[in-house]
């Protein structure tokens, strides 16, 4: 048992660490209230991080710039804050397809692609606070 869990730890601490594929197999509803706004599809985990494939509902169409302004300003390195405090804002959440609620963290979109933290610790741009 002793060795089993050194192995666990080692491969968790190594340059790269396996990714842990349970979060990656369900799939998730993005929702303002009752409505759906698409559907994220995630293939890969890193770092606390889900990356998705977005497939967006007509519904999305009326916040679509918010994200494409934020996506802009972080590559351009300008005033990224506004954009994001803007999405952040909206209030969005997720629906797991298995019926599990749940608040978004660091939701990022661009051109069909996502991620979002799955932490239960909101990030502040450089900071980390809890969740209320």
């Amino acid at each position: 048992m002793r060795q089993a869990l050194q192995e666990v730890v080692h491969r968790v601490h190594s340059e790269h660490p396996p990714h842990f594929l349970a979060v990656t197999r369900l799939t998730y509803s993005l929702m303002d209230r009752e409505t759906r706004l698409g559907v994220l599809t995630p293939y890969a985990s890193h770092a606390g991080y889900l990356s998705c494939h977005f497939a967006a509902d007509p519904a999305f169409a009326a916040i679509q710039p918010l994200f494409e302004e934020a996506y802009s300003q972080m590559k351009n390195r300008r005033d990224w804050e506004k954009p994001h405090e803007q999405v952040a804002a909206l209030g969005l959440t997720l629906l797991r397809e298995d019926g599990v609620s749940g608040e978004l963290n660091a939701l990022r979109m661009h051109e069909g692609e996502a991620s979002f933290c799955l932490s239960k610790e909101r990030i502040v741009w450089d900071k980390q606070v809890p969740v209320r």
